[in-house]
């Protein structure tokens, strides 16, 4: 594996959100060559922060549905078309035990 920048190596991991404790050991299985490990660090990191996307998404598809059970004829914010539509209340999710 190519040995990458130090300097931008630790910038990606920061950008990415990785704490000093994943940055720490990240760079020592990476120093050692021990790239396999170093790699699965990072998978389970991504891994971690898509379940944050789920939840945070879950989160607002609850809003949304409280604001149109609320009232159905208020308009939900601004949403991207490839989302999917306010669900019924027969589809509806609980919204608690996150």
């Amino acid at each position: 594996m190519p040995r990458q920048n130090p300097q931008a190596l630790l910038q990606n991991l920061q950008d990415a959100g990785c704490g000093e404790g994943l940055i720490a050991q990240f760079l020592t299985l990476y120093q050692a060559g021990q790239y396999p490990q170093s790699l699965a660090l990072l998978a389970q990191h991504r891994r971690t922060l898509l379940q944050h996307c789920h939840e945070a998404e879950r989160r607002i598809a609850c809003l949304d549905y409280l604001v149109y059970q609320m009232d159905p004829g208020t308009l939900v914010p601004i949403r991207n078309p490839s989302e999917p539509s306010i669900p019924s209340e027969k589809e509806a999710l609980p919204c608690t035990n996150l």
